[in-house]
């Protein structure tokens, strides 16, 4: 049986048959995809496919990197380079990673002052093992270098977007208010912060669903009695940045217990990345008009199209990315990822993983079936009588976590970035230690 966090880690990943008729990839698809590669070594880019990614990107105002999965050391090393592209060379300030906005701020404060242990930060971030490990290090410690040598006011800002750890922010939430209202009682209600312990939050599901009905609408109750609280002191003219930081972070708990109660899967999912697109839009507005923001997140969330799991909820579902594309239009870039092959020990999390050269019929088969060691595929602009652009406008299967889904590469993403062969990201020391040793 499959356990319940196994089945909502990434939106409810289910393993997927391939029963879709995709048929054998012809000679001129794989000629047509070949036309838009660019074979790259990545670190870093230079001549033509520096001057394609800055075409692709150049008026962008948000850039989604997606990953096949969190733990490819080569993907995330990819996404540490094209977002140093994006810092030094095109003026991009905010870097907004799939993790908790309440955990990210302690992040930013690393890389505005250098205070604090960097891997004890990153140890200390919410939920699974996404983003405490070497290749993440090495990038903010970048960042913080960039940071030093830059005018105030032109510095890097780091945030976190999602939804699913919100005890933490609310905690502090609670203390604003009762600070504001003294004699009030808004740090001793009932918020359910116990539901949280570990930020897991396929665990913090799972606890949810034991409540009554009646303990659930009290814990929506007074996190919606906070948020609304907290709003109306921070839309006031003498209102301070630790006052909206504070109605942003109980109104992300409100998101949150909506999340967590809401009924289905698919309902699950939409609530999430209603909340990761406000958090963006919030960050945004926060940092100004022009200001440029790189996301780092999974292929499921930057896509800017709908994707479908057949085994799991019928229909589409709808991304991160189809909201933020409705918000930002042609100012939005989604770049996927895709991968060949490659071994997981079995001493690190998630355990012992063996990835196969893909089926020619799938999206990372297709490109694998090209021989580049590493590419960078231009999608924006294909010609519509092109063979691959008939293929990559269809609904195909590619590989994601530890299953598969359905979706258009072209309706998806303006760009792939491919990895021949992967390996497991470095864990730092810290997380070592945090992790225990999981195999099959």
């Amino acid at each position: 049986m499959i356990k319940l966090g196994t089945a909502v880690f990434l939106c409810f990943l289910l393993i997927l048959g391939c029963d879709r008729d995709s048929g054998p990839e012809s000679t001129q698809v794989l000629a047509d995809l070949e036309a838009i590669s660019i074979s790259t070594q990545f670190d870093p880019l230079a001549g033509d496919e520096l001057q394609r990614f800055r075409g692709l990107v150049a008026d962008a105002r948000v850039v989604s990197l997606g990953q096949s999965r969190h733990d490819i050391s080569e993907q995330l090393k990819i996404q540490a380079m094209l977002s140093r592209n994006l810092v030094s060379d095109l003026g991009f300030r905010v870097v907004i990673l799939e993790e908790s906005f309440s955990h990210g701020l302690a992040l930013d404060d690393y890389v505005a002052t250098g205070d604090g242990d960097l891997r004890s930060i990153l140890n200390n971030v919410a939920g699974w093992y996404l983003w405490d490990t070497e290749e993440v290090v090495s990038f903010f410690e970048w960042v913080r270098r960039f940071n030093e040598t830059e005018p105030q006011g032109g510095r890097v800002y780091v945030f976190g977007m999602d939804i699913t750890a919100p005890a933490l922010g609310v905690r502090r939430a609670a203390a604003v208010a009762e600070a504001l209202d003294p004699g009030s009682n808004w740090a001793s209600l009932e918020y359910g912060l116990d539901l949280h312990v570990g930020d897991m939050w396929p665990q913090s599901l799972q606890r949810y669903s034991r409540l009554t009905q009646e303990e659930s609408e009290t814990i929506g109750k007074n996190l919606a009695s906070l948020s609304e609280f907290l709003a109306g002191r921070a839309g006031g003219a003498d209102a301070i940045e630790e006052m909206r930081l504070a109605a942003l972070e109980a109104e992300i708990g409100v998101r949150a217990h909506n999340m967590f109660s809401a009924a289905g899967m698919a309902a699950i999912g939409a609530a999430r990345e209603d909340g990761m697109v406000a958090n963006v839009n919030w960050i945004l507005q926060r940092a100004g008009t022009k200001a440029r923001a790189v996301i780092w997140t999974h292929n499921l969330h930057a896509a800017r199209s709908s994707f479908q799991m057949p085994q799991l909820v019928e229909g589409d579902l709808l991304p991160m990315g189809v909201l933020l594309d409705r918000h930002y239009g042609s100012k939005y870039v989604a770049m996927g990822a895709a991968f060949g092959s490659g071994e997981f020990p079995a001493n690190l999390p998630p355990g012992k993983r063996s990835f196969s050269s893909p089926d020619r019929h799938t999206v990372d088969g297709a490109i694998g079936a090209l021989g580049f060691d590493a590419a960078l595929l231009i999608l924006a602009g294909l010609p519509e009588s092109s063979s691959a652009h008939e293929w990559l406008s269809v609904e195909r299967e590619w590989r994601m976590q530890d299953t598969s889904v359905f979706l258009s590469p072209l309706r998806g993403f303006d760009a792939i970035y491919y990895v021949d062969t992967v390996t497991r990201a470095q864990l730092t020391p810290l997380a070592l230690q945090r992790h225990s040793p999981q195999a099959d």
